[in-house]
C-alpha cells in the first residue's frame, strides 16, 4: 500500500512538472503578453509592406514560411469568433469569394484545442493551445511508458523528449502539423489497457485518442501515426500468438479495427467534408512516383537528428540544406531532434527489453527510409491512392522522433536497473543481450 502511494505521488509530481514545462516554455506568450504569431511577415506583404518604413529596426523576417500568418492564425481567429457567436463555421466568406471551412481539414473546427479561441482572443489562445498540446503529448507518453512498466525517471525522460521533439517544435506555429502525433501515445495506452483486462476503459481511451488525432487536422501526419499504431498492434498480436494466447491475439486485431471505426465515426463531421472537398483541391492531381521520391530528404539530412542546425537555420539565413542534392522543401521537414540523452541511452534499451527495443528501432528505420525517398514509399503510393498527391514524404521523420524518444526511455530504465546490480551481474546481462543479436 505504501509503495502504491509513493508511486502515485511520483506520477503526480511528474505530471505537475510536465504541466510547468508546458506553460513555462511559452511564458512570453502565456504570461508575458506576446503572441505566438510571426507578425514580422506582415511587413513583407501588402498592405503591411506599404508601412514597413515606419519600422526602421525591421531588416528581414525571422521565419520565411508564410502559412502561419496567412492561414493558421486567421483560420483559428475566424473559428473562434464564429463559435463565440454560437455558429459552426461551415463556410468562410472572407476567403476569395467564399470557401468551405469545415471541409478545409486544417481548420480543425471540431478539435478541442481550437475551442480555446472561442473563450479568449486568438492572440492569447495560440500560446495556451500550444501549451495544451505540449502537456497532452508529454502526459500521454508518460502514461504509456508507465503502462509498459518503465521506471518513473525513464518515463519522464521519454515524455519530455517526445513533447519537445524537433518535429513538434519545427511546426509549432502550424497547429495541425504538430498536434496530430500528440495522441499516438494515448492510442497505444488504450490498446495496452484493452489487452490487460480493462477492455471497456481501454477501448474508450483508444477510440477517443484515434478520433482526436483525426480532428487535429492533418491527414498526412495521421497516416504516419496510423502506420505506427498498426505496426504496434501487429507486434502485440504476434507476441500474444507466440505466447500461445490466440484469443488475446484476436482481441488485439479487433481492438485496432474497432478503434479506427469508432475514432473515424467520432471525427466524421470533420472527415466527410474533408474527403469530399479533397477531390476538388488544387493538390488533387496525381504526382508521378518519381516526382514523389524526389521530394525525399537527402540521406545526409538525417544527421540533423544529432545536431538540428548542422546545415544551418533559415531564421539565421545560413541554411544550406537545399544544397544536399534533392528537392528542397522546408527546414521543418527534416527536423526530428529529441535531445542528446535519448540518443546516447538508445543502445542500453536492448539490455532488458530487446523485443520492444527492436520494434521501436524498426519504427525509426522505417521512418528514415520513407523520409529519404527510398522505394519503401511504393507501398504507400500504390496501396493508398490518396497518398499520390502528397509530396511531403520527409514528414515521416515524425516516426523517428517518436521511436528515439521511446528508445531513450527504455535505455534510461535499463541504466537504472543496472545501477542496482553488481559488476558481475552487469557484465552477464550485457553479454546475454549482445549474444542474442549475434
Amino acid at each position: 500500500m505504501l509503495g502504491r502511494s509513493r508511486a502515485t505521488l511520483s506520477d503526480a509530481g511528474a505530471l505537475l512538472l510536465l504541466a510547468a514545462l508546458s506553460v513555462g516554455f511559452l511564458w512570453r506568450c502565456n504570461l508575458g503578453g506576446q503572441a505566438m504569431v510571426p507578425g514580422d511577415l506582415l511587413l513583407i506583404m501588402e498592405p503591411g509592406k506599404h508601412y514597413s518604413r515606419q519600422f526602421p529596426e525591421f531588416e528581414r523576417v525571422g521565419n520565411p514560411i508564410l502559412d502561419a500568418i496567412q492561414q493558421f492564425y486567421p483560420w483559428r481567429k475566424f473559428a473562434g469568433e464564429s463559435l463565440r457567436a454560437g455558429e459552426i463555421p461551415f463556410w468562410n466568406p472572407y476567403e476569395l469569394c467564399g470557401n468551405p471551412f469545415v471541409g478545409n481539414n486544417q481548420s480543425a473546427v471540431f478539435y478541442p484545442e481550437t475551442w480555446l479561441h472561442a473563450v479568449m482572443p486568438a492572440e492569447r489562445a495560440l500560446g495556451w493551445a500550444t501549451s495544451l498540446y505540449f502537456f497532452c503529448a508529454g502526459a500521454l507518453m508518460y502514461w504509456f511508458l508507465r503502462v509498459v512498466g518503465l521506471r518513473h525517471a525513464a518515463c519522464l525522460l521519454g515524455a519530455i523528449a517526445f513533447m519537445f521533439n524537433g518535429f513538434g517544435i519545427g511546426w509549432l506555429c502550424f497547429p495541425s502539423f504538430r498536434s496530430v502525433p500528440a495522441w499516438l501515445p494515448g492510442m497505444l495506452v488504450g490498446l495496452e489497457l484493452t489487452l490487460r483486462n480493462r477492455r471497456s476503459g481501454g477501448m474508450a481511451v483508444l477510440a477517443a485518442c484515434t478520433g482526436l488525432q483525426f480532428l487535429a487536422g492533418n491527414l498526412h501526419i495521421s497516416l504516419f501515426v496510423l502506420i505506427i499504431f498498426a505496426a504496434y498492434a501487429a507486434f502485440r498480436c504476434v507476441g500474444c500468438r507466440r505466447e500461445g494466447d490466440r484469443q488475446l491475439a484476436r482481441a488485439t486485431v479487433m481492438a485496432a479495427v474497432a478503434a479506427l471505426g469508432i475514432g473515424g465515426a467520432l471525427a466524421a463531421a470533420q472527415l466527410i467534408p474533408t474527403l469530399e472537398l479533397a477531390r476538388l483541391s488544387s493538390r488533387a492531381g496525381v504526382l508521378g512516383y518519381d516526382q514523389v521520391l524526389r521530394h525525399g530528404l537527402a540521406l545526409q539530412a538525417l544527421l540533423a537528428g544529432l545536431m538540428p542546425d548542422l546545415f544551418g537555420n533559415p531564421v539565421d539565413y545560413n541554411h544550406w540544406g537545399a544544397e544536399l542534392g534533392k528537392t528542397y522543401r522546408a527546414y521543418t521537414e527534416s527536423t526530428f531532434y529529441v535531445g542528446l540523452a535519448p540518443v546516447l541511452l538508445l543502445p542500453l534499451a536492448f539490455v532488458f527489453n530487446r523485443r520492444e527495443a527492436a520494434f521501436w528501432l524498426g519504427v525509426v528505420i522505417v521512418g528514415a527510409l520513407l523520409a529519404t525517398g527510398t522505394h519503401l514509399n511504393a507501398l504507400l503510393y500504390y496501396l493508398i491512392p490518396q497518398t499520390r498527391s502528397l509530396s511531403g514524404i520527409g514528414r515521416a521523420v515524425v516516426m523517428m522522433s517518436t521511436g528515439v524518444s521511446i528508445l531513450g526511455a527504455y535505455g534510461l530504465h535499463a541504466l537504472l536497473e543496472l545501477s542496482k546490480r553488481s559488476p558481475e551481474q552487469i557484465a552477464r546481462r550485457v553479454v546475454i543481450a549482445g549474444g542474442d543479436w549475434v
